[in-house]
């Protein structure tokens, strides 16, 4: 065997995993498939890699159908990531960009003594032309209103 093989049990003892947990994986299409068959069945560093990478997932909660998309389409520097640890930055980073916080107010519009219309500012150009005419029409349409 290869210094690099690991057996089921020593990928198991590696990332604190039980044997059951890497059966239902492999399974499920999140780790591939060992090297061979039964007793001489054997784990890759990638194997280790992947368990580490499912791990951090799970404890951000993902579900295991995002977590097996993530690893099926992983980042292209993802790829060349040399821990686990690495390897989820990469995949949640290309995930989702994060966004700097933006300040906004609420505008309210009263059309009637029981009716009120809502605006969160700022909005783009588009949608303030857009909320101008519903706030007319919603004018119109409460003001003919018996």
């Amino acid at each position: 065997m290869d210094v690099a093989e690991l057996s089921l049990r020593d990928l198991c003892a590696q990332t604190d995993t039980t044997a059951r947990t890497v059966r239902y994986y492999i399974q499920q299409g999140l780790l591939p498939p060992p090297d061979g068959a039964g007793r001489g069945a054997s784990y890759s560093p990638d194997h280790v890699r992947r368990l580490e990478t499912i791990k951090l997932l799970k404890a951000r909660h993902l579900p295991l159908a995002a977590i097996r998309g993530q690893l099926d389409a992983p980042a292209d520097s993802a790829l060349s990531a040399d821990s686990a640890l690495d390897y989820a930055r990469a995949v949640l980073g290309a995930q989702r960009t994060p966004t700097p916080a933006r300040r906004s107010t609420w505008e309210r519009h009263q059309l009637t003594a029981d009716v009120e219309f809502h605006v969160r500012r700022p909005l783009s150009e588009d949608d303030n032309r857009r909320v101008r005419r519903l706030l007319a029409f919603a004018t119109d349409l409460f003001a003919g209103a018996p």
